[in-house]
This record gives structure tokens, sequence and C-alpha cells, in this order.
């Protein structure tokens, strides 16, 4: 009996197996000739390799390279599988929120502005789209970077947006951001070459090389001949540019959102020292197309002035904006590029 029991679960067995079966081999066969039915019309796109690699390919640079980070057990995944209810866990209730300080027993002392923050560099522009970069002096503070550049009603970081200090940048004028602070208007202007620490001495003194950044016979030749130019013209073998009008307002107006599509970040390099890196950027940019930019570039010196920080950049532009021509050196995969970009000072 148990014998003829087992013989029929096999053959039960047996039996979901064949219909299991000729259900998967339908499925195929109706996808086959869905395809086939598809090419004939001239309807199906067979895909290959090169369809994928282009897709990543227009793809590349649409992400932050901040954002992309390997996968971490504690930050991505430990909340959501260890610390929930089904593994019994139970959270700690949450604390009513203090009642807020009276402001008889105010603990922050106060403090002067220029105790707290210095002013690196800044852009004035019409319409409130002017921006100061600063960089705190208090070590307590933990901005999101040493240096933040904030614009007109922009606060100062935490705790310094608070009472008693109400830090917030007012308004930017030629040579001076003006802060409220404390309840008063306090106007800081920008580290100037002569307020700086000095370069220290002897080998480990930064290089600077000397380049002459009047114009030569030929260059002058070159801005009087592109001269009505809106576009940005490329120089001969590739080794420089000569600003375009429309180009020139155009970066002067949106001088911001060309730094951010650069990306510019400040990293160590392979000896340990801190250089300016373009971040990851599109080859069809406008930086890119116009102006040959590239991921990975590194900004050695302007007209021999070496360049490691955005501060140092934005420095040098702003005390040097009446220059006709400045050379610029990078370091493009291992070897050193000049590009000499010229600019038509002279007002039509």
């Amino acid at each position: 009996m148990a014998a003829f029991a087992m013989q029929m679960h096999v053959r039960q067995w047996r039996g979901v197996l064949w219909v299991a079966t000729a259900g998967v081999v339908a499925w195929a066969g109706w996808n086959l000739w869905t395809i086939v039915q598809r090419d004939r019309s001239g309807a199906y796109e067979p895909r290959d390799s090169s369809v994928f690699s282009k897709l990543i390919g227009e793809a590349a640079g649409s992400i932050d390279q901040n954002e992309v980070r390997v996968a971490d057990w504690k930050r991505d995944y430990e909340k959501f599988l260890v610390f929930t209810p089904i593994n019994g866990f139970v959270p700690k209730p949450v604390e009513p929120p203090k009642p807020p300080i009276d402001p008889g027993e105010q603990k922050l002392p106060k403090k002067p502005l220029t105790d707290v923050i210095k002013v690196m560099a800044l852009t004035s522009a019409p319409n409130d789209l002017g921006r100061v970069v600063v960089k705190y002096k208090d070590d307590t503070v933990k901005p999101l970077r040493d240096e933040l550049i904030i614009g007109i009603g922009g606060q100062l970081t935490y705790p310094y947006d608070g009472e008693p200090y109400n830090g917030r940048l007012k308004s930017i004028r030629a040579d001076a951001a003006v802060f409220d602070w404390c309840g008063d208007e306090v106007e800081i202007g920008p580290l100037r070459k002569e307020d700086g620490p000095k370069a220290p001495a002897g080998p480990e003194a930064a290089a600077k090389v000397a380049v002459d950044a009047t114009l030569s016979a030929s260059e002058a030749e070159l801005l009087a001949t592109h001269k009505n130019s809106e576009r940005t013209v490329t120089l001969p073998n590739d080794s420089g540019y000569v600003i375009g009008t429309k180009d020139q307002a155009d970066l002067s107006s949106n001088a911001e959102n060309y730094l951010r599509e650069a990306r510019l970040t400040e990293q160590k390099n392979a000896d340990g020292k801190r250089e300016l890196v373009v971040g990851n950027i599109r080859p069809n940019s406008y930086l890119g197309k116009t102006y040959g930019v590239q991921t990975g570039d590194a900004l050695i010196s302007i007209n021999g002035e070496p360049v490691s920080t955005k501060a140092q950049a934005y420095t040098y532009v702003r005390e040097h904006q009446d220059l006709s021509k400045y050379v610029v050196v990078l370091r493009r995969k291992g070897r050193e590029v000049t590009k000499t970009i010229l600019v038509n000072r002279e007002k039509s």
C-alpha cells in the first residue's frame, strides 16, 4: 500500500514538472515569435553593448563627485536592518524641547566679528548677486567646509547666527563686506597681500616663476583682430584664447554658475601639497567645449603666482581685473600645460 502511495506521489510530481516545462517552452516560443514578427515589420531594434556604453558616457558627470561613495554598513544599513521593532529594538523616548533661554540669562559672550571670521575675497554684482568668501577663525565652529561662500542675506554658521550675534551679510561694497553683528553694522575688507602672513624664506617658500603679463606685439595684434568677436576665439596650436565680448560679459555676471560647473575642490597631490582641482565636468559643457577644461585639471599658477586654494584664485583675479593677459599653468594628466588668455579691456 505504501509503495502504491509513493508511486502515485511520483506521478503527481512528474505531471507538475511536465506542465511547468510546457509553460516555459510556450512562453519562450511566444517571445521568439514576437521578436521574429517585429524584425520582419522593421519595428525590432537589437541592442548591443555600444548602446549601453553610450548611455553611460552621456550620464558621466551628471552626479556630483562628492555624492559618489562606497556603501557603509553603519551609515546605510544598520539602522534599517538592526535597529528595527522586528528585532526587538525599542527607540528611546523623545525628550521634550527645552524652554527658551531667558534673554536676561544669555550665556554667550559678545566679541568682535574680526575675532570670528576673516574675509578672503568678495565680488560685487548688481541685483544683490555678489558673493563673499569667509573663513572662520574659531576652531569650535564646524562649517560644511573651511571656507564658505555666502550671498547677501546669508547667515553665519552656528552659534553666530543667533543671539547675541545675529551674524548676517547685509551688503557688499566695492572693497568691503558689511555684516549685521550684535545689532551693529561691521565692515570688513578682504585680506590684502600686505596684511597676510609673510611667505617663508628659503627652499620651503612657494616657487614663483616670473611671467611677463604685458602684451607682446603679436598678442596686441590678436586682440585688435578679434576686437569685435562676440564669442571666444581659440589661439593657434590651442595655446590659449581671446575672450569674446559676449562671453566676457556672461562670465562676469554668471561667474558663480561657471565656478559651480567646474566643481573646484581643494585636494592633496601625491607630494602631500594642497592644490585646486577641477571635478567631474562634461565634455559638452560650456567650459569643456569653449575652453577645453577637463576633469582632473589642477591649477598651478596665474601669471607666475602660485594658486592652491579657491581663495587665492578669487583674490588674484579680483586684484588684477585690469589685466589684458593671464598666463595660466595647469597640470593635466601628469604634464604641465600653459594657456594664454587675452581679454580686450578697451571700451567700445
